[in-house]
């Protein structure tokens, strides 16, 4: 019994904020959780931590200077159908192939073919090694570039944006350029519509002399609300 009789998955996140949403969890339903099926407790305890986090993060993000017109759920482009029309979209147009039971986009071709009529040669562009990126997992879920795509259709189309600005880390760098060449083919009909990309760089945190070392799998974060404790909102 107790908080460490059961380790956390290897590949999930070893944060205490999940423990304490675990206690809380408990406290709330006790056992009653444990009559449900896997899929109906995934359902369950996912929407009890939202229900915690969310209310959270609004107040964190007022306090930073920070509140949204809307907060956009990505379930409701899965649940509207949204994100497989957008990839339905990309398949009609002969942008996409099945390889190992999942669904690929044909990223590469898509900038390639943007990088030639930009005048790039073609042995440059083979030099880049581009890839392409799967739409559709092997298990029939969609992927978050597949969901990418539905909501800045979804911004562009359905809301009327003329400008998106994307801000993403400098990790993302590469996927940035992918996914813009993508959001420019044809077929999903946005040609005109300008979206731009802020790339933000990565901090070195220190505390004192010391470097302050975080890793969100290992549960060694610092959430805005930590920052805005320890050194202020204006720093």
């Amino acid at each position: 019994k107790g908080e460490d009789a059961i380790e956390f998955p290897e590949d999930g996140y070893h944060g205490d904020d999940i423990k304490e949403l675990a206690k809380l969890f408990c406290e709330k339903y006790g056992d009653d959780w444990l009559k449900l099926d896997t899929p109906e407790r995934h359902k369950m305890m996912a929407e009890f931590g939202l229900s915690i986090n969310l209310p959270k993060m609004k107040r964190d993000l007022a306090r930073y200077g920070i509140e949204y017109d809307q907060w956009f759920l990505e379930s409701s482009l899965h649940a509207s159908g949204y994100v497989a029309d957008s990839v339905q979209k990309l398949t009609d147009a002969g942008f996409t192939y099945e390889k190992d039971g999942a669904l690929w986009l044909h990223t590469s071709k898509i900038l390639a073919d943007k990088l030639l009529a930009a005048g790039k040669k073609p042995e440059d562009i083979e030099k880049l090694e581009l890839k392409d990126d799967v739409l559709r997992r092997a298990n029939g879920f969609y992927t978050y570039f597949a969901a990418d795509i539905a909501y800045h259709r979804n911004k562009f189309i359905e809301r009327g944006f003329d400008r998106v600005i994307d801000v993403w880390g400098a990790d993302h760098h590469g996927h940035a350029i992918r996914f813009a060449a993508t959001m420019r083919a044809p077929a999903l009909g946005l040609e005109g519509r300008k979206l731009d990309f802020l790339i933000m760089q990565m901090v070195r945190l220190m505390r004192g002399d010391e470097i302050v070392k975080v890793s969100k799998r290992t549960g060694k974060a610092l959430s805005l609300a930590d920052l805005m404790d320890e050194i202020g909102v204006d720093a």
